[in-house]
C-alpha cells in the first residue's frame, strides 16, 4: 500500500489562493551597487578598495585600445590619402606623356597614330570634368 495520502481539502483551498512574487533586478557596470560593495568590504575588509582599482584599471585599458584603434584609423587615412595622391600625380604624368607623344605623331603627319594617343586624354579629361555626370553617392539628388 502507498504511503501517500490525498491532501486534504483544506490544504487544496490554501494553494489555491496562494501565489508567488518575484522581483529580478539587474545591474550593468564597473562597479557593484554600493550595498553590495559594503557587503564585500564587511565580509573581507580591503575588497572594496580593491575592486575599485580593479574598476579603474580595466577602464584605462579600455581608454587605451580605444585611442590605439583611433590612431590606427588616422594612419589608415593617411596612408588612403597619399595613395590618391601619388595615383593622381602618375595618372597626370601618364596624361602629358600621352598628349606629348600624340602631338608629336600629329606634328609629324601622323594624324591616325596622334588620334589614338590624345583622344583618350581628352576623353578622360571631359569625363572627369563633365557636369552631366551623375552623382556617385545617391542621397545628393
Amino acid at each position: 500500500m502507498s504511503s501517500l495520502k490525498m491532501p486534504e481539502k483544506r490544504n487544496s483551498n490554501v494553494m489555491k489562493n496562494a501565489s508567488t512574487r518575484t522581483i529580478a533586478s539587474t545591474y550593468h557596470g564597473p562597479l557593484p551597487l554600493s550595498s553590495e560593495l559594503r557587503n564585500y568590504e564587511n565580509v573581507c575588509p580591503g575588497a572594496a578598495d580593491r575592486i575599485i582599482s580593479m574598476a579603474e584599471f580595466s577602464q584605462k585599458s579600455v581608454s587605451e585600445k580605444q585611442n590605439k584603434a583611433l590612431d590606427n584609423d588616422k594612419l589608415k587615412i593617411e596612408y588612403s590619402y597619399k595613395l590618391a595622391k601619388k595615383s593622381m600625380n602618375i595618372t597626370l604624368c601618364l596624361c602629358l606623356f600621352l598628349l606629348f607623344v600624340g602631338g608629336f605623331l600629329i606634328f609629324n603627319e601622323k594624324i591616325i597614330a596622334g588620334s589614338i594617343f590624345t583622344a583618350p586624354c581628352f576623353i578622360a579629361v571631359l569625363s572627369y570634368f563633365s557636369p552631366f555626370k551623375s552623382p556617385k553617392n545617391k542621397n545628393n539628388k
